[in-house]
């Protein structure tokens, strides 16, 4: 039987590391999008187009969504003296694939990625890096609708940072999953679905609940978050990415793979 590769995820552009790196290593990944994303930079720009530009320090920018809004609709409505400004800001971020693709994007000073896995890491580092500054920092965090409160919480307590989030983006459930994963999804092929964030899957799950032994696929986690939602919603989890990276997932996928 063939494999078939499924990532439960929208194919990130200009360029998915995911992807790049499954494709590179032999594998043809599937992507099934499960959300949509529409920028909102109508208050980021409004700030970036005001003497705030002047007054900012530093940007926090964790999410790939939020670097593609920013690419997309707010530096080609900048002039290119503040997008210039902007771009010479120092950036912070989760991860090495948001890193290279902020880097990708223009930003000159990006910090964090590799050495900051999460939000905690990123605002311990974020404090560390501040801690001697007894001028106030003020940070411009541009975030989507829905978004975890750890980096504010852990930031709120010094008095030296002035934390500013500003949503830049929304996501909302595509409405034709349930179809698009049972035309990708053939029981007659030894399948790997992986699984990237609990939201948009609502649909999916109960799919794999109905289906026999036979047909059941490998399941792979992004992470423990998701882990944790799959587990709670019964359905088994046979490996969990060590880093929300491609090559922690292509280490899961060739161990699901030699164990069938």
């Amino acid at each position: 039987m063939s494999q078939k590769i499924i990532l439960l995820k929208n194919k990130t552009t200009p360029f998915d590391p995911y992807d790049d790196l499954l494709s590179k290593t032999g594998f043809q990944p599937t992507f099934i999008p499960l959300l949509k994303h529409t920028h909102l930079p109508d208050q980021c720009l409004e700030i970036l187009n005001s003497k705030q530009l002047l007054e900012l320090d530093f940007l926090i920018i964790t999410s790939q969504r939020a670097v593609e809004c920013v690419q997309q609709s707010i530096l080609n409505c900048l002039s290119s003296d503040d997008k210039k400004l902007l771009l010479s800001k120092p950036v912070y971020t989760v991860g090495p694939a948001t890193a290279k693709f902020i880097t990708e994007v223009g930003f000159e000073d990006v910090r964090g990625g590799l050495e900051a896995g999460n939000g905690s890491i990123l605002s311990d580092l974020i404090i560390n890096d501040l801690k001697d500054n007894s001028n106030t920092s003020n940070i411009l965090f541009l975030v989507g609708e829905v978004r975890r409160d750890i980096i504010p919480k852990k930031l709120s307590p010094f008095t030296n940072i002035k934390l500013q989030e500003v949503v830049i983006y929304k996501t909302e459930c595509l409405d034709d999953i349930t179809d698009r994963f049972n035309e990708h999804y053939l029981p007659s092929t030894k399948n790997v679905v992986v699984f990237f964030s609990p939201q948009g899957t609502e649909y999916i799950i109960p799919q794999l609940g109905n289906l026999s032994a036979s047909e059941t696929p490998k399941i792979i986690s992004i992470g423990p978050t998701t882990e944790k939602y799959l587990t709670s919603n019964s359905i088994q989890v046979d490996q969990v990415c060590a880093k929300p990276d491609a090559r922690s997932l292509l280490a899961c996928i060739q161990r699901v793979l030699e164990s069938q």
